[in-house]
């Protein structure tokens, strides 16, 4: 893995492969270096190797792991349609118009009013979900009901063919041909 990661390194230090110079590959050493130390523990990281990407701004909230193929071109497939500029506080010129609207009147609330704001959507979340589970009970209902009409109809017409079938043979009647 170390040499597809130094290869995307490479890659991107190319200025025509980023030009926006808004990519940045690099490496942390977490055992030795005191100061990769502080960053591995900053960032929560207990195995080798994590490659983390996203944002740096605002402390590293916006990083992920990356969990894909670790060649040099699916580093460079993931690259080029993830990393690019994505809308927060630190880039609000990547922001859509209406998220960047959405976005500045964020950054104008208050604390209290920001947690207010998560806990409104986080209520809209559990209605939504509950919301749809009811109705994903009623559809099941409603398939236990035909599900049930299915099995008495086949069980009825499976009598039928039985009694059918008994009359047959207690009358010795056999298909003439």
């Amino acid at each position: 893995m170390a040499s597809a990661w130094n290869e995307l390194a490479d890659y991107y230090q190319q200025s025509d492969n980023n030009k926006n110079e808004d990519i940045l590959i690099g490496s942390i050493d977490c055992t030795k270096s005191p100061s990769g130390k502080a960053l591995c523990g900053r960032f929560k990281i207990m195995g080798l190797p994590t490659i983390l990407y996203g944002d740096a701004n605002f402390g590293g909230v916006y990083l992920e792991e990356y969990r894909g193929d670790k060649s040099f071109t699916d580093f460079k497939q993931f690259a080029s349609q993830t990393l690019v500029p994505k809308c927060n506080p630190g880039s609000l010129d990547a922001c859509a118009a209406d998220e960047r609207v959405e976005m500045e009147s964020y950054i104008a609330m208050g604390y209290h009013e920001l947690d207010a704001k998560i806990k409104q959507v986080k209520q809209r979340e559990i209605d939504t979900k509950a919301f749809y589970a009811d109705q994903f009970g009623k559809l099941q209902d409603r398939y236990n009901e035909q599900l049930a009409e299915k099995t008495s109809y086949v069980s009825s017409v499976n009598d039928d063919v039985r009694m059918i079938k008994e009359v047959i043979a207690s009358e010795g009647r056999c298909e003439q041909k």
